[in-house]
């Protein structure tokens, strides 16, 4: 039986130093963005990367771009807040990285009102 490996990239060091703490999960690798290469993914070999939309110092397009040049072809979810033009968002991912599975996951998503 494999262990599933998500890599969390992300600001791990701002996160961390403003006294937040990481979730205690052996299938979760939390690596800050400045720190990512290709050697990350040769040594975690992730089922899946996962990152927030925007963040200090970098955005998914730039980890895009990193995991096409890395030829990476996993599964990539970019978390983000509700985005005017989801489809928008996730095809300029998929233009800067033809090779991953990349796929937007909006949180804090409204629930659709049903009118009866």
């Amino acid at each position: 039986m494999t262990n599933t490996v998500i890599l969390v990239i992300g600001d791990v060091n701002n996160w961390l130093a403003r006294g937040h703490s990481l979730p205690q999960d052996k299938s979760l690798v939390f690596v800050d963005y400045a720190a990512f290469s290709a050697e990350t993914l040769l040594m975690h070999r992730p089922d899946m990367i996962l990152s927030p939309l925007t963040s200090v110092g970098f955005d998914a397009l730039d980890l895009a771009d990193r995991l096409q040049t890395f030829r990476y072809c996993g599964a990539f979810r970019v978390l983000a807040p509700k985005l005017p033009d989801q489809a928008m968002v996730t095809r300029e991912l998929c233009y800067r990285a033809p090779d991953v599975d990349c796929e937007l996951v909006e949180l804090n998503r409204a629930p659709e009102l049903r009118v009866v």
